[in-house]
């Protein structure tokens, strides 16, 4: 009961000391083994801030087929909600060898967004990236500090 009691007035303090909705979703593993994970405020508007392709951002990437990455875009409007970690890039498609689509989370607090709208900044990507010769490769930007990589997965060094 205590713990009970203890955990609610650490969530109202975090919740309104800082004068933004905040949620949080709350880990027990045990008695004395309790986290609290930060989600990103869903009542802010999110606006996506613009698309890079490789050619133009200087990170080397290798391109990958257009038509995998719409397969990977496909396959993420059929899911919920994407954990990442804060300050973290995650893989969240892949066909296995040639495409990837990553989830970058610049923020310092754990994010779960919508994969459909992640889905949607593929499709960005795809709608400027695409070359005539069936390849894409590019980065799409969202004002909340996080990013979408579409492009061939880079070899792992032996």
């Amino acid at each position: 009961m205590n713990a009970t009691i203890y955990l609610l007035v650490i969530l109202h303090l975090l919740t309104t000391s800082f004068g933004t909705p905040v949620t949080y979703s709350v880990e027990i593993k045990g008695r004395n083994n309790i986290t609290l994970h930060q989600i990103a405020p869903s009542l802010k508007k999110r606006y996506k801030s613009g698309v890079t392709c490789c050619a133009d951002n200087n990170q080397h990437w290798d391109p990958t087929f257009s038509f995998l990455i719409m397969q990977g875009s496909a396959h993420l409007k059929k899911q919920n909600r994407l954990p990442i970690q804060g300050q973290a890039c995650k893989q969240i498609w892949t066909d296995g060898t040639s495409g990837e689509i990553v989830l970058c989370n610049d923020n310092d607090f754990d994010l779960w967004p919508d994969a459909k709208y992640i889905a949607s900044y593929a499709d960005d990507i795809l709608a400027k990236c695409a070359t005539s010769t069936g390849l894409v490769c590019g980065q799409a930007f969202d004002d909340t500090h996080y990013n979408v990589i579409a492009k061939k997965p880079q070899k792992q060094k032996a």
